[in-house]
């Protein structure tokens, strides 16, 4: 009786650890799928992390690191979550060019990215505004929809881009905003 129990948990833990698996797979294969397939502009692993820069970052935990690079690593199971203690309204997230760009667009994953499930225990973006080093800003409403959004503009060129979380989607766990992924056009 006692052999056919530890079978069962087994066997539990190994179906958690493949649908674990197959999540990433699944995120990994959504984010591509979503991407606008060669249309970005930027090659942002050329750039330096210094370039990249946020008002706040939540402290790592374990293995998890919510820096501000994880919103550039071209993976929505990593995100940049802002370290406020409430919801993050007017934080924001930077990237500063080497030289003077032309931008038309930003994708934006809003939320932590790495589960459907996980997306909406974490505050998601509902409001943001896109500044630029020379020219007025952008503001954006997103919907509640797991997946990158793709927001164009006309034309700027500018040294700068930084992106300010201003209102969210309240997540049913967390009161952590994150953004799992960012791209310019």
């Amino acid at each position: 009786f006692f052999i056919l129990i530890l079978k069962v948990k087994i066997i539990r833990r190994l179906l958690l650890i493949l649908g674990a698996i197959g999540a990433v797979i699944f995120g990994i294969a959504y984010f591509l799928m979503n991407d606008t397939g060669g249309d970005v502009k930027f090659n942002l692993k050329n750039n330096t992390k210094s370039n990249i820069e946020a008002s706040s970052v939540l402290p790592p935990e374990g293995n998890y690191n919510y820096s501000p690079e994880m919103a550039f690593d071209k993976s929505i199971v990593t995100a940049w979550v802002e370290g406020k203690s409430d919801a993050g309204l007017n934080e924001w997230i930077k990237f500063n060019f080497d030289d003077k760009q032309e931008v038309y667009g930003v994708g934006v994953m809003p939320g932590y990215g790495s589960l459907e499930d996980v997306y909406y225990q974490n505050n998601r973006v509902k409001q943001l505004r896109v500044e630029f080093s020379d020219d007025p800003a952008q503001f954006f409403t997103l919907s509640d929809e797991y997946r990158v959004h793709d927001l164009y503009f006309d034309p700027i060129k500018t040294d700068y881009v930084r992106i300010v979380i201003v209102d969210v989607y309240d997540g049913n766990k967390y009161n952590d905003t994150a953004i799992s992924e960012i791209s310019f056009y």
